[in-house]
């Protein structure tokens, strides 16, 4: 979920903030303003500063890149306490991505193998545009 979005979720109008945001407020996500890894700290900071819940739910954590907006789905009451977990090691990434599994029924399609199924529920639409499906088929092929 974008900046924007949470923004709006929150009673935010994200309008009254674009000017000098322009990188984190847009209409449509756009690999335009993506900087990557550590570069994206610094658009998370700019971010907090207008408001953190949003911010924070518009990011993605761990080694399993789970978005911020999931905290419920993966078991807290807030996306703060999300986020804190996140930052205390893999245990507890593992135990989220876990939870985010078990909340969006794709438990069967990962046992199952069904690649296209696990990718479309665990990556959203954009999946096929991706190959995640084809990347995780050729993972376990490599791997099993």
């Amino acid at each position: 979920m974008s900046f924007g979005k949470s923004s709006k979720k929150l009673g935010i109008n994200p309008r009254n903030h674009v000017a000098g945001n322009e990188n984190i407020l847009y209409e449509s996500w756009t690999k335009k303003h993506y900087k990557g890894g550590p570069l994206e700290h610094d658009r998370l900071n700019q971010a907090i500063k207008i408001n953190k819940s949003a911010a924070l739910a518009s990011a993605s954590y761990g080694k399993f890149q789970i978005m911020g907006n999931n905290y419920k789905a993966c078991g807290f009451t807030s996306v703060e306490d999300f986020v804190n977990a996140q930052n205390t090691g893999e245990g507890a990434q593992l135990m989220t991505f876990v939870n985010f599994l078990k909340a969006n029924n794709l438990v069967s399609a990962l046992r199952n193998k069904n690649w296209v199924a696990f990718a479309k529920g665990y990556n959203g639409p954009g999946y096929a545009k991706n190959k995640y499906d084809i990347k995780l088929a050729e993972a376990y092929n490599r791997y099993k």
